[in-house]
């Protein structure tokens, strides 16, 4: 039964949380309590404000050289999070595969996941310190051949979860991404990942049911999407179907709020979203011109006169198309219908067409 203990004013999370906002507690704040959550590039919880807090009171060395990084890299306008480098890359990734343009940039998505790779070798904290950048880098180096165990995900059990900031926060996009990475099961021994599924759809289904969450606005496509996902699991998905709900969910206004309002051009990208919907039209106009010359090549054949056979054309066809979608992929489209269509004819001929001597021949 999930309990959701982290949203106590006495949990973990709470106190993380407190920690995560200490630049409004000034002087009152426990500063030496508030460093045990500083990671190793030198920050707290990788907030540039909360590590300049931290610093104007302790004179960190580390903090002040996280810091300094930031204004060389940044100047005086420096973001509400960094570094976001790695989780950036790996939705623009996520994008693009779900959004059925992935083909499109194989060796530049070849290249963030190769990256992705060593640093998940080397223990990147960037990677194994947040939910959402884990479980995403997990999914997508998985379901692209890269050998990846899942114990990292672990730490993000439902009681570790529940009592650390973002769990506090009730980070959806984070369940989210937890719950898709643990539809990826391959070996027997990943109970770790049949624990997390549990909690993160309950979670998940819970915080729908939230009619404050519902009627967010800034919650509105992440809803739309958690609904999804619930309802349409991985290994019950078709590619094109499931493209035409992501190019129907995606959201080109990714704003996001934490301390203030940030956004990554790399997530809810307009232009994605464009070549998307154009790439998906000319795949369905291809598909129309060969059911079309299917259609024909029926005709000429006379099959369509065949009175005991089922017309099955579209069934053929389209149990195809749905997965063997890319252009390129015609001629596997077509022979994989026609070969259905004889199929059919040749099963119908036996159960019903052919008379008891022509059946014993």
């Amino acid at each position: 039964m999930l309990s959701f203990s982290g949203y106590g004013s006495n949990s973990e999370g709470w106190r993380a949380f407190l920690a995560y906002i200490s630049e409004g507690f000034g002087k009152s704040q426990d500063w030496e309590l508030v460093m045990k959550y500083q990671r190793k590039n030198g920050s707290l919880f990788n907030s540039p404000s909360t590590t300049a807090a931290a610093f104007t009171h302790l004179k960190n060395a580390d903090c002040l050289k996280y810091l300094r990084t930031l204004l060389e890299k940044f100047g005086n306008a420096v973001p509400t999070v960094y570094p976001l480098e790695n989780y950036a890359r790996l939705s623009m990734v996520a994008s693009l595969e779900s959004l059925g343009i992935d083909r499109h940039f194989r060796e530049e998505i070849r290249s963030v996941l190769d990256e992705t790779y060593r640093c998940w070798l080397h223990g990147d904290e960037d990677i194994f310190s947040d939910a959402a950048t884990c479980a995403m880098a997990f999914r997508l180096l998985r379901v692209n051949g890269y050998d990846v165990s899942a114990d990292p995900l672990s730490q993000f059990s439902e009681d570790c979860f529940f009592n650390s900031l973002g769990g506090y926060l009730k980070d959806i996009g984070a369940a989210l991404e937890l719950l898709r990475a643990s539809e990826f099961i391959i070996h027997p021994d990943e109970s770790v990942m049949e624990k997390q599924n549990y909690w993160t759809s309950h979670f998940l289904k819970h915080e729908l049911s939230n009619t404050l969450v519902q009627g967010h606005i800034f919650n509105k496509h992440i809803v739309l999407e958690v609904e999804d996902v619930l309802k349409f699991p991985s290994y019950a998905n078709l590619g094109r179907l499931s493209t035409r709900r992501a190019i129907k969910y995606y959201n080109t206004d990714s704003t996001r709020i934490l301390k203030s309002s940030y956004r990554c051009l790399n997530i809810g990208n307009e232009d994605f979203l464009k070549l998307a919907v154009d790439d998906f039209n000319i795949c369905q106009s291809i598909h129309r011109e060969e059911l079309n010359h299917l259609a024909r090549w029926i005709g000429e054949n006379r099959l369509d006169k065949l009175n005991f056979a089922r017309q099955k054309l579209a069934y053929c066809y389209f149990s195809a198309a749905a997965t063997l979608f890319a252009p390129e992929l015609s001629d596997a489209r077509i022979s994989w219908a026609k070969n259905g269509v004889l199929t059919t004819v040749v099963d119908d001929f036996f159960d019903i067409g052919g008379s008891e001597e022509e059946l014993r021949s």
